[in-house]
């Protein structure tokens, strides 16, 4: 990552953190939202709304990153994809199959020992079953301090996180969604306990993520 790539992804998380307590937003349908300057996935390329508008309208995860790429001048290429093979998909909501599909050649494995840089976008694709992620890694992993110790910057809800935009929220608590499992106080027994996986054989949720310098443009 050169130094103008830098400052960009400084200002992002500097924006970003004005948005901290936004809440996620309502969701309408499909055709509501794609393409338009409104909440909660802001996917257009038009003048961005005043902070306080955003914070009124919400936002969901890959709103948020439509938001703060915006508001240090990137383009989103989901808008208007200029290219023949769009891989089939419906374009102009910015969400982890989009993320995917347009860098596909740059995406690396998800390694929860992996050493990353901040501002590497953390990926679970986009599907019918759980609509996917995309988060925004608030710090530097390495040998200081582990991957799944690290503080994301997102916002994700329904078990995923708080329903909110936060940067209070650990890789490992998103990353061991599945395997974390939903259980009721009153269900003393677990008998209707939902689990995808347990501490031996965990089911992990991200699978892939994309280094700052494969997504910022320099400009």
């Amino acid at each position: 990552m050169n130094i103008n790539q830098k400052i960009i992804l400084d200002k992002m998380f500097e924006f970003g953190e004005k948005l901290l307590g936004t809440h996620r937003g309502r969701w309408l349908n499909k055709e509501s939202h794609r393409r338009t300057n409104t909440q909660p996935l802001w996917c257009s390329n038009d003048p961005l709304p005043s902070i306080q508008d955003l914070k009124n309208g919400g936002m969901n995860c890959c709103g948020f990153l439509n938001v703060i790429l915006r508001a240090v001048g990137q383009t989103l290429p989901w808008v208007s994809p200029s290219r023949k093979d769009t891989g089939g998909l419906e374009w102009g909501y910015g969400g982890g199959d989009e993320w995917c599909f347009l860098y596909r050649n740059k995406l690396k494995k998800f390694d929860s020992n992996g050493e990353y840089p901040r501002g590497t976008i953390l990926i679970r694709v986009y599907t019918d079953y759980d609509g996917g992620h995309v988060a925004l890694l608030a710090e530097q992993s390495g040998k200081a301090k582990s991957l799944l110790d690290c503080f994301v910057l997102h916002t994700a809800g329904d078990g995923l996180g708080k329903n909110m935009v936060t940067n209070t929220e650990t890789v490992r608590f998103s990353h061991e969604y599945y395997s974390r499992g939903k259980r009721w106080n009153w269900d003393t027994n677990g008998e209707f306990e939902v689990s995808f996986g347990c501490s031996e054989h965990p089911v992990p949720y991200y699978t892939h993520v994309l280094f700052p310098e494969d997504y910022i443009q320099d400009i």
